[in-house]
């Protein structure tokens, strides 16, 4: 309720205020006390080319559709909102401090910049908040967004595997645990089920399976193994479980534990790629996911 009245309050302010404008800019978006105008929507379009170039953290994508722009500048002020909750307020001399920072990097002069905006049809006062903008976009990444992403060798790895799972020159070696079910006590659709048991119980079976052997195998390479256990284990992640594969006369779910490539300097050139891969989705999921959390704590409404 507090927050319907301020954006009454707000609005009934600006309506009064532009009452006898020839032409009554239309609002698109309130973010709490703030409004987001058609206008100002537009000249963001205008110098969209120029702006992804000055800000590409922010203006990260190649096309923008409109819906997605109001998004992105309704954004900023949850991000705005949210490091003024944390204390962090970057000044006006911050922002000059780092406009001239890029300008001798450039080897620009301040006329020089202005006529390059003014080419891009965005004003220095635009120029300057955009960069605002973007130390806000900085603080807010590294304070609140990298501190939550998490990945892991094994996320890397499946990823490459999964990516490779058809190159037939990649050859791997493997450290399983072999759970062999003995034919003539369990079937396989009782293996199937041992699967689900190994996956909540941390590879422990309970009692029911009390006649399973369970036998850790290391440094298994494809060289001599069967063609279908083969193909089973390349196409299955590490730290994950096979389906029941008929061997020896045994049934056998293997738990894939470890899997490397043997030529491992092809997976090292490619890791740290993958990783920030990775790092980049999983920082879009979190942004994501925190931007729909911060709209349900502030008043946002869209016209």
């Amino acid at each position: 309720m507090k927050n319907y009245l301020k954006y009454l309050t707000v609005l009934t302010f600006f309506l009064s205020y532009t009452a006898n404008a020839k032409l009554l800019d239309k609002i698109i978006a309130v973010v709490d006390s703030n409004l987001v105008t058609l206008s100002y929507l537009e000249r963001i379009e205008s110098g969209l080319t120029a702006r992804k170039n000055l800000a590409p953290q922010i203006f990260e994508e190649d096309k923008y559709s409109r819906e997605q722009l109001i998004k992105k500048i309704v954004r900023t002020y949850l991000i705005k909102s949210k490091l003024s909750e944390m204390n962090y307020t970057v000044s006006d001399d911050q922002v000059e401090q780092q406009i001239k920072s890029t300008e001798d990097r450039l080897g620009l002069s301040r006329q020089k910049l202005l006529s390059f905006l003014s080419s891009n049809n965005i004003t220095f006062d635009e120029y300057f908040e955009l960069i605002r903008e973007s130390i806000e976009y900085s603080i807010f990444y590294q304070r609140i967004v990298t501190a939550l992403v998490s990945i892991t060798e094994q996320e890397i790895k499946n990823t490459f595997f999964r990516a490779n799972a058809k190159n037939k020159t990649f050859s791997f070696k493997y450290g399983l645990i072999d759970y062999i079910f003995n034919p003539k006590i369990f079937s396989e659709a009782q293996a199937l089920s041992a699967i689900d048991v190994l996956k909540k119980n941390d590879g422990k079976l309970d009692q029911r399976y009390s006649d399973v052997e369970a036998l850790e195998l290391g440094d298994i390479t494809e060289e001599g193994i069967t063609k279908e256990l083969k193909e089973s284990l390349k196409n299955s992640d590490e730290g994950s479980y096979t389906r029941p594969i008929h061997m020896n006369g045994a049934i056998h779910v293997f738990f894939v534990k470890q899997k490397d490539l043997v030529e491992s300097e092809v997976y090292l050139k490619a890791k740290n790629n993958i990783r920030e891969m990775l790092f980049n989705k999983q920082a879009a999921d979190i942004i994501n996911a925190w931007h729909t959390r911060e709209e349900n704590r502030h008043y946002v409404k869209y016209f």
